[in-house]
């Protein structure tokens, strides 16, 4: 990936259930512009209905190749009809299956059953939601380097005492 930083587009989104109680799952970031983030979720799983009783949630980035942190917080939006249609219709044949059928958050019985049903729907797309971002907040992170390990066979550096010049590289 560009910068060397894998999966650039993974982000953590935080919730919280009708008690209060937090909840965080990872999500790909779909796309950022003027109107926020938007990222995909089925209305029907845990997220989704934390969302309609709670509609604000926090992303949170994590970039561990640059020791870097992003987070944004906010209220959270349904998309339009026209873009989660596009989001939904740009996924292949089998994510948009696994995504009708998909039974987030709960136990499978039977995966047999699952594979034909998702087999049978991958020609069948209809249109889905995909809430989009507007930050109410932001904030970023950068984590220090870890020191240099000294060089090989360097001696110990000199001690320092108060007025004395630093010893040179």
């Amino acid at each position: 990936m560009a910068d060397g930083v894998r999966d650039p587009h993974a982000m953590t989104l935080s919730t919280v259930d009708p008690a209060g109680d937090p909840d965080a799952r990872v999500l790909l970031l779909k796309g950022l512009d003027a109107s926020g983030w938007q990222f995909a979720g089925h209305g029907f799983s845990p997220k989704g209905g934390r969302l309609a009783c709670h509609p604000r949630a926090a992303l949170t980035f994590y970039w561990a190749e640059h020791s870097r942190q992003v987070g944004i917080r906010g209220a959270v939006t349904p998309g339009s009809a026209e873009d989660n249609a596009a989001d939904f219709l740009a996924r292949t044949p089998v994510a948009r299956a696994e995504s009708l059928l998909a039974r987030q958050s709960q136990y499978l019985t039977d995966c047999t059953t699952q594979s034909r049903s998702i087999s049978r729907r991958r020609t069948r797309p209809p249109a889905r939601r995909s809430p989009p971002w507007r930050p109410g907040g932001t904030g970023c992170w950068r984590g220090s380097p870890p020191p240099s390990p000294p060089a090989p066979n360097a001696p110990p550096p000199a001690p320092s005492s108060p007025g004395a010049p630093a010893p040179a590289a």
